[in-house]
């Protein structure tokens, strides 16, 4: 099973790792609770590092910055259970393959090269590629 929380919905604010990691736990705590999980989660942010190095958790001060690389461990009942990796990247790279498909697939998937470094809707993204052709 597969779940998506919007932590935070696209703005232009830029939230410190902490707040991020806060309102991660929060809406996981409230996601167990609304299906009677009787489990507590808690979220800790940490750098990745190799198997010989200490594990060093985020300060909660930390504000995000592009290709920053952390990771988020889930523990369930005190117990590591997941990780995740969230990331910021530069716009082009999160679009480059969406154009790459666009490419591709003469049309047919992704986006145009216009549409680049624009934040779009899902449905805005069809007719605008509807109206390109």
């Amino acid at each position: 099973m597969s779940t998506t929380i919007d932590v935070y919905p696209t703005t232009d604010y830029l939230p410190l790792v902490e707040e991020m990691r806060s309102r991660t736990q929060e809406l996981y705590q409230q996601l167990l609770d609304r299906y009677r999980i009787r489990s507590t989660v808690e979220i800790k942010a940490f750098y990745p590092c190799g198997p010989d190095e200490e594990l060093r958790y985020v300060h909660p001060a930390t504000r995000w910055e592009v290709e920053v690389g952390l990771g988020f461990a889930y523990l369930i009942n005190g117990e590591w259970r997941a990780s995740s990796w969230p990331s910021l990247w530069e716009r082009t790279r999160i679009d480059q393959p969406w154009i790459d498909d666009y490419v591709r697939s003469d049309g047919k998937k992704g986006y145009p090269t216009v549409d680049a470094g624009r934040m779009l809707a899902h449905r805005d993204r069809r007719v605008r590629r509807a109206a390109v052709r």
